[in-house]
């Protein structure tokens, strides 16, 4: 069987290798979907192969977004204005009109926006089990698109505002995410389990999850050496309940009484954390994701990205949910990650760019720093293929204000993966990934655009029940 080379010539590439590395003019070519050159200058002619004028355009490694709910697509703009609380008792309630074959378009059409943004790694944080067919249909979109993802399936065992048909003794997830993980491993395309990888965890810690799922959780994922995602600090108010409930000082910290920070962990938000817990997550290897275009939509704050980053921690970027963001584009996260953090510590007014605020090391809000955060914090986006062959490997640390990738597998084992291979033009050409695996395919991608599925309806509207009513149909 002869080889499938394709070229991509004369574009301007960033191969992330390092702050500030850039070929100004050169070539990058994949040989059945590996990567075998990049390079400067003109590419050598190989007859047979496809070639791809690059001039004019940007080509770099596929992104990777950190957090996302790939179904909420379908959730796009229709609860808005809403504290963070409140916000979630609607999201929760949409258990009970939630089926698999709209998790699953919801789930397409969440990865379709994803590629068609440059993305080609997500972590999903799965969070919604009316029953496990909606679980493992999105795993079986995911795994159709070609994108590679982390599949954290969450639990949720607590909670006045989960609805019953989603709350789940954590015997019963775990049996579900055993089942779960196993039908991928049998039933999935030949090279789907090399893109698709596990996780599980508490939702929203402590407000959804007790002390007893806390404490089996973190055995369970070191039983099966994956790693663990949750929702951490998203607000102030779920830090009120911490401190309330349990007497604890910040989610993190009770968190830490459970052994739940770690190498192979990825706490999503992170808004509302105190010196020490920062501290904390840098000494355990925890890695974040930070979700600002979210956070504003939500009103949950600002998080402080530039003293973690500073202390060590691990800081990679996510877009969440079109439910809390309209959409899936890094690149619009990249700019507002930025900003904010320019306004939170007033970069440019009281002092100049070059000066970092509060004494934090040289760290600056640059467009560089930020597009490697985008690449998952430096490009571990996942564990090792099968038979251990691991793509990409960084260092577990790097110095503070160099933060490696987020999305690590197995506690303590330092699994390196993914700076996802493939590349991205912003007029839309993607290059196969590496491996064989294709993250996206090298034509440009189609589709509709972002609009939310029609009858999606809240027919009590926001002072009613908040799910009563909602029902999700092709439309007329």
């Amino acid at each position: 069987m002869n080889a499938q080379a394709i070229t991509f010539t004369d574009c301007t590439i960033l191969p992330m290798t390092g702050p500030g590395a850039v070929i100004e003019s050169g070539y990058v070519t994949a040989v059945d979907g590996a990567i075998t050159a990049v390079q400067a200058g003109e590419a050598p002619v190989r007859e047979g192969e496809t070639v791809i004028d690059g001039r004019g355009k940007v080509l770099l490694p596929g992104l990777v977004n950190a957090h996302t709910h790939l179904y909420q697509v379908l959730l796009r703009a229709v609860w808005e204005d809403l504290p963070l609380l409140a916000w979630l008792k609607r999201i929760y309630g949409v258990a009970e009109a939630l089926r698999p074959e709209h998790v699953r378009a919801g789930t397409l059409l969440g990865c379709l926006e994803s590629l068609k943004g440059g993305v080609t790694t997500v972590c999903e944080h799965n969070f919604l089990h009316p029953g496990p067919g909606c679980a493992a249909a999105a795993v079986d979109a995911i795994s159709e698109s070609g994108l590679r993802g982390v599949f954290a399936r969450t639990i949720m065992d607590t909670g006045e505002m989960v609805p019953d048909c989603t709350r789940e003794t954590p015997d019963t997830a775990f049996r579900r995410i055993e089942e779960l993980m196993a039908r991928h491993r049998k039933d999935g395309a030949p090279d789907a389990h090399r893109r698709l990888t596990f996780r599980t965890g508490p939702n929203t810690p402590p407000i959804t999850a007790s002390p007893d799922l806390l404490r089996e959780v973190r055995r369970f994922a070191d039983h099966h050496s994956i790693g663990i995602s949750a929702h951490v600090a998203e607000s102030a108010s779920v830090v009120e309940a911490t401190r309330r409930e349990f007497g604890r000082a910040g989610v993190v910290a009770h968190l830490k009484d459970f052994d739940i920070p770690g190498e192979d962990s990825i706490f999503a938000h992170c808004v509302h954390l105190s010196p020490e817990e920062i501290r904390h997550l840098a000494d355990t290897g925890t890695a974040v994701s930070h979700n600002p275009v979210s956070n504003m939509m939500l009103g949950d704050g600002i998080a402080a990205v530039v003293e973690m980053l500073a202390a060590g921690v691990r800081v990679a970027l996510g877009s969440d949910g079109a439910a809390s963001n309209h959409g899936q584009d890094l690149f619009e996260t990249m700019k507002t990650a930025s900003l904010l953090q320019k306004v939170k510590h007033l970069v440019g007014r009281h002092r100049p760019l070059h000066r970092a605020p509060h004494g934090h090391g040289r760290w600056r809000p640059r467009p560089g720093t930020c597009l490697r955060l985008r690449h998952g914090g430096g490009g571990q986006a996942r564990g090792p293929d099968p038979g251990g062959h691991t793509e990409a490997p960084l260092p577990a640390r790097q110095r503070p204000g160099e933060p490696t990738g987020p999305l690590r597998q197995g506690r303590g084992r330092g699994h390196g993966g993914g700076g996802r291979t493939g590349a991205h033009a912003r007029t839309g050409v993607r290059l196969p990934g590496r491996g064989g695996n294709p993250a996206a395919r090298p034509e440009r991608a189609t589709g509709p655009h972002a609009a939310p599925v029609r009858g999606v309806t809240d027919a009590d509207g926001p002072t009613g029940i908040p799910w009563k009513g909602i029902s999700f149909g092709a439309g007329r």
